[in-house]
């Protein structure tokens, strides 16, 4: 079941041996009895390629999930993170590692020195990953992880405001405080490279006005201060990424929209199937304290 998983997993024989530590010769033969068992290709030839038959579509997903209650099964009762060794892989996008990373590195090192952290963009497939382990945590805004009642477990880190970026001359912004500004030209961050997609910012102005003129539209928000800068252009964004950028934005200035707007509350999610696992509950519970150790709550 491990070899089918990764089989499923890369839909490349050479690619899941390489995962499995295994011989190709070794993994191909597994696959030849799999599917004698199975009455099934499960992997399908596409040109240079495989894809997936319609058994091991829907085989994957159960597959997943047995297989994670039975690792946690067999897992320590308990995770010491001084001798534990390991990687969680966290999909995010940069305004949240920007926030939270340098502190949880901080931890990391300070408590579990043989393990490490990665960060990852949010992309299309972030959901996916989740649920088939490739990931072990999806930190975003409510609202924008498709499933996420049914499939994962969450729990909020913090709250943040939305605050205008207005470009600014000798310390003195272009526009006031106050100053209704749905009719500028706005910049748009879009992180997931999705058709349609609409940030939580950008869903709150569409809301609340019928037309809105988008100048521009940027896959990373540490861009959009150098978008605005000299120009017109404004753009609606995270006080607490404003604050962090200060120090870069040196001709962009930070001021309050004209109207209350609804709050961003940021969510961690995880597969249910992660629940119980030891070294995951000890990240999930190091990862909670942060934004307190930051006043993000």
């Amino acid at each position: 079941m491990p070899i089918l998983r990764e089989l499923l997993r890369k839909t490349n024989v050479t690619h899941a041996a390489r995962e499995l530590n295994m011989s190709q010769p070794a993994v191909s033969e597994a696959l030849n009895r799999l599917r004698l068992i199975l009455h099934d290709e499960l992997l399908i030839p596409s040109g240079r390629t495989f894809i997936l038959s319609a058994l091991a579509q829907r085989l994957q997903p159960q597959l997943e999930s047995a297989l994670a209650e039975v690792e946690t099964l067999l897992a320590p009762a308990a995770f010491d993170p001084a001798s534990g060794v390991g990687k969680m892989r966290i999909a995010t996008s940069d305004y949240i590692a920007l926030l939270l990373a340098p502190r949880l590195a901080l931890r990391f090192n300070e408590q579990a020195p043989s393990m490490s952290i990665e960060f990852v963009d949010t992309h299309l497939d972030s959901n996916f990953d989740l649920r088939m382990g490739e990931i072990d945590m999806i930190i975003a805004p409510a609202g924008q992880i498709v499933g996420e009642s049914e499939q994962f477990s969450r729990m909020q880190l913090f709250e943040d405001e939305l605050v205008y970026l207005v470009a600014a001359e000798d310390g003195v912004p272009r526009h006031s405080p106050g100053e209704d500004l749905s009719d500028r030209p706005h910049i748009f961050c879009d992180p997931r490279g999705r058709p349609g997609f609409m940030s939580f910012a950008e869903t709150v102005l569409r809301q609340r006005r019928t037309v809105i003129t988008e100048a521009a539209r940027v896959s990373s928000y540490m861009l959009i201060p150098f978008m605005i800068g000299g120009s017109d252009n404004v753009a609606l964004v995270q006080r607490r990424l404003a604050e962090r950028l200060f120090p870069v934005m040196t001709n962009t200035m930070m001021i309050a929209p004209s109207e209350a707007l609804p709050k961003l509350r940021v969510m961690a999610s995880w597969s249910r199937s992660r629940e119980l696992d030891p070294a995951h509950s000890w990240f999930r519970g190091v990862l909670s304290e942060i934004p307190l150790e930051l006043g993000l709550c």
